[in-house]
């Protein structure tokens, strides 16, 4: 996330961050104010992203139970 506390734009580009954050994290060479300034950001991407895919599977499930109603109409 940039300094504007802005959410990415995809899914993809939040976990390509992430990702980022947790190599940038490993160096442990980091002052202790950057290392709790990446986590806090790792912390929002992650919970970004999980609200992401809660909606995508809340999604298939409707598409999911639609397509079983459909296909239960066109049986009778």
């Amino acid at each position: 996330m940039d300094k504007q506390d802005k959410k990415p734009l995809t899914l993809e580009e939040a976990m390509d961050r992430l990702q980022q954050i947790t190599e940038q994290m490993e160096q442990e060479n980091l002052p202790l104010q950057q290392m709790m300034a990446l986590y806090k950001e790792g912390t929002q991407l992650s919970q970004y992203c999980e609200t992401v895919l809660d909606r995508a599977e809340k999604e298939i499930l409707i598409l999911e139970q639609k397509e079983e109603a459909r296909d239960e109409s066109e049986e009778r």
